[in-house]
């Protein structure tokens, strides 16, 4: 039966003891009877299981020796055992058939005792063994009585297999088994300090120990960390390079899609030039007609103006000896009807008369060459005001551009409904069929072909800017 007992009590003592008092936190394992409470701290309970290998399963058997130190108090003749404490006694050839503390051993055990559990006595001894009948056999009371004499000292048993302890005491001459003891639960750093002590010197000999099967599995357990690191790194190096591998292919990718742009921004521009140049002839071409057109017609203009000045002088000419002819014959009539009168007022009547059909000459030659001047000018004021000269010029480049546009989309539409075309080519000044044949193709077999593509004959005349199909 286990139960979980709370006390807080003290107890007197007998003689020189004193008074103690009785763990608060304690469990309670069997039946407690007699005049002995055993307690024992729970760090000692778990180092003893842990030092006999109760927690290891299918471990090889061994034997566990080991002495127990605390205090031990009185009261009313019941004897109260404060296990504190447990130190390990290593010794050679030890079994449950010989038990055997030597010299040097309690030695070593008062040492360990004074460094680690300062102020406490031995309270008893600790055995622990495989499949140990938890009895006190011959041999486990002449071990007690020879190293640990008096009645106020016990004997734990332990099973670790079975996971089973008992505790004895010595009555009447025998080791009695008692029936049930306490577990106690309170602060105990010295036992603290020495577990892990002893933990950490466990684990240094663990280290120290030879053995062959150990060095296989860490060989084994190395091998396969550095056949991970391997993968890894060859996984790293996989990755690393297809990132490469995709940051080319990128690289490379845009630079065809940049070169591609590129290209089609220099045959856009090629083809703009190209039109900008058939443009710029046609209105040179029309430019030059225009001013071949107005020097015509300033020359017939000037012509027309020269011819009605003559008719003008003649005119003038005709009336002058009209009126010369008319004062010969006033100056014979005169004379014929007046032959009294003297030279001198006839010839004064034929100067007064002559200077008056010349001056009136004069007034007409000014006048037509003043009207003439008139009109010139208000033909030059009205095409000066006319709003159609001011964007002649614009409506000029629309048109030449147009007449491109349409010539541009016939030869495409040529081009296309003729499949063997190899291309388009853009007059030039100065280019003539045949030598654009020699140019392409080196003779002048191709210029027939050239006529039938485009629909021409070789005799017409072919000017700047105008785009042909080559065959």
């Amino acid at each position: 039966m286990i139960e979980v007992i709370y006390k807080d009590e003290n107890r007197e003592a007998k003689g020189r003891e004193g008074i103690f008092s009785v763990p608060k936190n304690i469990r309670q394992i069997g039946l407690i009877k007699g005049n002995c409470r055993i307690y024992m701290e729970d760090y000692v309970y778990t180092f003893l299981g842990k030092y006999a290998g109760a927690e290891e399963s299918g471990g090889e058997e061994k034997s566990c020796l080991a002495v127990l130190t605390g205090e031990t108090k009185w009261d009313s003749g019941d004897a109260y055992v404060f296990i504190k404490g447990a130190l390990t006694a290593e010794t050679e050839e030890l079994s449950r058939e010989h038990i055997e503390f030597t010299d040097q051993l309690w030695q070593k055990i008062h040492q360990e005792m004074e460094r680690c559990f300062e102020g406490q006595e031995i309270v008893g001894w600790f055995f622990a063994e495989r499949a140990l009948t938890l009895e006190a056999s011959e041999i486990f009371q002449r071990a007690h009585l020879k190293n640990f004499g008096g009645g106020d000292k016990v004997l734990l048993l332990m099973d670790p297999a079975e996971r089973e302890e008992a505790f004895f005491r010595y009555e009447n001459n025998f080791l009695v088994k008692q029936s049930g003891y306490y577990i106690y639960y309170e602060k105990n750093p010295q036992m603290q300090a020495y577990m892990l002590e002893k933990n950490a010197g466990k684990e240094q000999r663990q280290e120290e120990v030879p053995d062959e099967a150990v060095k296989a599995f860490r060989k084994i357990i190395q091998k396969k960390k550095n056949n991970i690191e391997e993968k890894e790194t060859e996984e790293l190096e996989e990755r690393t390079s297809v990132f490469s591998y995709a940051a080319t292919a990128c690289l490379v990718f845009a630079v065809a899609v940049a070169g591609t742009k590129f290209y089609q921004h220099y045959q856009e521009i090629q083809v703009l030039d190209s039109r900008t140049e058939a443009v710029s002839a046609v209105m040179e071409a029309e430019q030059q007609g225009m001013e071949d057109d107005e020097t015509t017609d300033k020359k017939e203009t000037i012509k027309k103006e020269e011819k009605t000045a003559g008719q003008e002088e003649n005119k003038t000419k005709e009336k002058i000896q009209e009126n010369r002819e008319k004062t010969n014959g006033y100056q014979d009539d005169k004379s014929q009807k007046n032959s009294s009168g003297t030279a001198a007022e006839e010839n004064l009547e034929s100067d007064s008369l002559k200077k008056e059909n010349e001056d009136e000459g004069l007034r007409e030659t000014g006048k037509q060459n003043e009207k003439n001047g008139e009109e010139s000018g208000a033909e030059s004021e009205k095409q000066e005001k006319n709003p159609e000269s001011i964007y002649k010029q614009e409506s000029d480049i629309r048109k030449a551009e147009k007449r491109v546009r349409e010539q541009q989309k016939g030869v495409e539409n040529k081009s296309e409904e003729t499949s063997g075309n190899s291309g388009t080519y853009i007059i030039r000044p100065g280019d003539t069929l045949y030598q654009i044949s020699i140019q392409n193709y080196g003779n002048m077999d191709a210029v027939e072909e050239i006529c039938r593509l485009n629909g021409i004959t070789a005799d017409e005349i072919i000017y700047p800017g105008q785009i042909i199909v080559l065959p």
